[in-house]
């Protein structure tokens, strides 16, 4: 992976480009991470809200290994990573952006978006308004998803999930809870004593994002607005059937991959957006995986959306 840099609208943004050693002759990248003489197929993985670009390195590192002639890219979205925290509102439009200052940073005209979690909405509000520049989509455990009152019943732990966003979200409260919940982080659940109590008692807490967390808590001076703004202004779980709709009447290609062990975003719920507002798009259904299986399990989740990715079947 080559980690790059360049200066967006509002701040630098971190990303990382990785080039299969057989496709070198197709594209060179200068020193300033400049994509010259063309790319070839290019593919962008968006990460999920506050993991940053290191819960898709692995997926992309994959992708490029397997895959010859793949130009694999990562970033990391203001307010995450190493890219900047500006003191703005972290809406819709503030990612959309800065994928699309992105792609005209390298010259990449047209692009295969693998986004998780917020990354899909994110990837699929950047295919609604530049339609040309998107050849497909893959949407991993999206976000922007009509929930209705019988999913909390088949998974209970979906209310739990949509109310921690909607205190979260709380223009007083919400900046609090979030602070709260850095410390915890950091000054609790990152003990290794800690998490073994919660094993012997509980279950298992995984210590990947724990750590990936506690860094940008303690590197990061405004991660924590922008943790509180992104979950103000971002539409993590209103229903977005303008997304869905838009794809559809766009004719671009989309994938859904769900986790059958994911409440966040409920793997029936693909089904209801397939069946309601995207009749065009496929999903397939990874047995036992979570919410973001391009993290927890990526050579599996590569060998799923493979053919997709590739060839757009």
């Amino acid at each position: 992976m080559i980690s790059c840099f360049f200066e967006g609208q509002h701040g630098k943004v971190h990303y990382q480009i990785s080039k299969q050693t057989a496709a070198a002759e197709e594209t060179e990248i200068n020193d300033r991470g400049k994509i010259e003489d063309g790319t070839g197929d290019a593919v962008l993985f968006l990460h999920g809200f506050t993991t940053a670009s290191l819960s898709t390195e692995a997926i992309a590192s994959i992708t490029a290994s397997q895959q010859p002639g793949v130009l694999c890219l990562t970033m990391d979205f203001y307010g995450g990573g190493l890219s900047a925290s500006p003191a703005t509102a972290y809406t819709e439009e503030l990612f959309t952006s800065q994928v699309r200052e992105l792609l005209d940073h390298l010259g990449i005209q047209r692009v295969v978006l693998v986004g998780n979690s917020m990354g899909a909405v994110v990837g699929a509000a950047f295919a609604h308004t530049y339609p040309s520049r998107v050849s497909r989509l893959v949407c991993i455990g999206p976000g922007g998803i009509p929930i209705h009152p019988s999913d909390y019943a088949r998974s209970p732990l979906t209310i739990a999930a949509k109310g921690i966003h909607a205190l979260g979200a709380a223009p007083w409260l919400g900046p609090f809870i979030v602070w709260l919940s850095g410390m915890f982080i950091v000054f609790v659940l990152c003990r290794e004593w800690v998490r073994g109590v919660i094993k012997r008692l509980l279950f298992e807490v995984e210590e990947k994002p724990l750590k990936e967390w506690e860094w940008q808590i303690l590197n990061n001076p405004n991660f924590f607005h922008a943790v509180s703004s992104t979950l103000r202004e971002f539409s993590f779980y209103p229903d977005r059937s303008d997304l869905w709709e838009g794809l559809h009447c766009r004719d671009i290609p989309l994938l859904f991959v769900s986790g059958s062990e994911d409440f966040i975003s409920p793997h029936w719920v693909a089904d209801r957006i397939i069946r309601n507002y995207a009749p065009h798009a496929r999903k397939i259904l990874l047995d036992g995986a979570g919410h973001s299986p391009n993290y927890d399990s990526p050579d599996m989740t590569f060998e799923n959306i493979r053919s997709f990715v590739v060839h757009g079947h």
